[in-house]
């Protein structure tokens, strides 16, 4: 995970990720993505996180 895009402004953050097709459908990314969200609204003022998936993976 790694946040692609931040706006002080608005105070939203863009998150990204690429995981292997091997690594699909084993729950890893949303793991990741649950811990990774808890961790920026914490310790920041951030009121808004996007993120997007790979629209060829049916499962996202």
């Amino acid at each position: 995970m790694v946040v692609t895009k931040y706006d002080k402004l608005s105070k939203t953050m863009e998150i990204g990720h690429v995981i292997d097709e091997t690594w699909w459908a084993n729950s890893y990314t949303s793991e990741a993505l649950i811990a990774t969200v808890n961790f920026l609204f914490k310790p920041t003022d951030v009121q808004k996180i996007e993120d997007f998936h790979d629209i060829t993976n049916n499962r996202s």
